[in-house]
């Protein structure tokens, strides 16, 4: 690992005084507190090997082990940045991974949300000589992407969560499937990252039933990361059972967190509630039928759906679940669960996506948190401006709303604010695609729509909302 070396030791005394648990002139000055922490959260990477206007360089990939894909990708005449509409290519993903690096140089943990792979990687099938050869070409570049995050981030632990691109077949992956047997291990060191076999049992039987797993965060006994894997509440994956079972986890976690006293951030990657872009047009006008993102016609002996259970969940553990962190959409937003009697419970954070396929700029975010009430103090985003070609900060949480912490609270007083302020309400369409003006899925026509997808998580709250 020559590469990773040669960056890391010459930067060390550098990385002393840069890589503490904030730069001052990229966060908050609040994030130097001795409590608080910085944490990277990345979602939908979707890189494409391929995605080159070098024809020399598949080839080369496919005869090559991937701790030789860099200088392969670097010696190729392709230097462009993939643009909208476009998988992530080599060069977007390097320039994402040194603008992580500069802007949070020492992060806790990075936070990703699922989906390494790009969507159309199944379609690259008949480019191998047989089914074997494919998936050892996924594994490869599965372990490339691990192995560049280690150059830049050095024994940095990766809490990741699977995505439906990440399987040898879109949202096919199957309980102690073949997937998960000849992935487990690598993933296991996406998160370990040089910190010892701890906790490698626990995971491995997790991870292999349904690729679900625990993680408790360097050094902390109070917090807790609960990683569930969301394929199977969708419609387009066979194993419905296992999602109910993935549930069944997900309640025994909480359980035991709240007797041990311990917070706890649940990660997946396909995000509850209405896909609004799926349900609504550009122009106001409803599509069909109300579109979820979880499967609505499947249900439990008890009638109850994926999502009128996981909701429940949420409902009965408020004070122990302080955080829930998706990805999917590859924008920039939120939904909020509220209790019964109508108070918000919890939010749900979407992190936008490195891959500018739907349009998005490609963007990443800087959350600061809490180390002892594990809260989210703030979000920073940064985004890949494709008119100045280069990186830039996009806002601060805290400043473009005016609020001290991100809470399910404060959400809720944002959510009011995109419908009486017209000024908000912009803020929240610019930041929604990460800032692209040329083709924003929100409109001034369909804003009210996305506003009712915020809260109304069911097809009867969201058809009320917006009829």
């Amino acid at each position: 690992m020559s590469r990773l070396r040669g960056l890391f030791f010459p930067c060390l005394i550098l990385l002393l005084v840069l890589c503490g648990p904030a730069r001052a002139q990229d966060l908050d000055a609040a994030a130097l507190a001795a409590n608080q922490r910085t944490v990277l959260s990345v979602s939908d990477i979707h890189f494409d090997p391929f995605n080159t206007t070098d024809t020399k360089v598949p080839d080369k990939l496919k005869k090559s082990g991937y701790t030789e894909w860099y200088g392969i990708y670097s010696r190729s005449t392709d230097k462009h940045i993939s643009g909208h509409g476009k998988e992530t290519n080599f060069n977007l993903f390097m320039a994402a991974l040194k603008k992580m690096k500069a802007t949070c140089p020492n992060p806790e943990f990075i936070l990703f949300s699922g989906d390494l792979l790009a969507h159309h990687f199944a379609g690259y099938r008949s480019k191998f000589s047989s089914e074997e050869a494919f998936h050892k070409f996924i594994m490869r570049t599965l372990e490339f992407i691990e192995y560049e995050f280690q150059v830049y981030f050095r024994d940095t632990p990766i809490i990741f969560t699977l995505g439906n691109n990440d399987s040898y077949k879109d949202y096919e992956i199957a309980p102690n499937g073949s997937f998960l047997h000849d992935t487990w291990d690598l993933f296991y060191s996406y998160y370990i990252q040089g910190k010892g076999a701890s906790g490698k049992s626990a995971f491995k039987n997790t991870f292999l039933r349904g690729g679900n797993y625990s993680y408790l965060p360097t050094g902390s006994k109070t917090n807790r990361i609960l990683s569930v894997n969301s394929n199977f509440f969708s419609k387009k994956n066979d194993h419905k059972k296992q999602g109910m079972e993935q549930l069944k986890w997900l309640q025994s976690q909480l359980q035991t967190a709240r007797q041990n006293k311990e917070n706890v951030w649940i990660l997946l990657h396909i995000l509850p509630g209405i896909d609004v872009g799926g349900t609504v047009n550009s122009q106001g006008k409803r599509r069909d039928s109300i579109k979820q993102y979880w499967d609505a016609e499947y249900t439990d002996s008890g009638g109850e759906t994926f999502l009128d259970k996981f909701l429940d969940l949420v409902r009965e553990y408020p004070g122990v679940i302080k955080g829930i962190f998706s990805g999917h959409t590859h924008m920039d937003h939120f939904r909020l669960v509220f209790s019964k009697d109508y108070k918000p419970k919890a939010f749900v954070h979407i992190t936008p996506a490195i891959s500018p396929q739907f349009d998005n700029n490609p963007g990443f975010q800087v959350l600061t948190y809490d180390t002892q009430s594990f809260s989210v103090i703030d979000v920073n985003t940064y985004y890949y401006n494709y008119d100045k070609s280069n990186w830039g900060k996009e806002y601060d949480f805290k400043k473009a709303y005016a609020k001290k912490q991100y809470n399910p609270q404060n959400l809720e007083d944002v959510h009011t604010s995109i419908l009486t302020s017209r000024s908000v309400r912009k803020d929240f369409m610019d930041y929604y695609d990460v800032n692209n003006p040329k083709k924003s899925p929100v409109t001034n026509n369909n804003w009210n729509a996305y506003w009712c997808g915020i809260t109304e998580l069911t097809s009867s709250d969201f058809e009320a909302c917006f009829p």
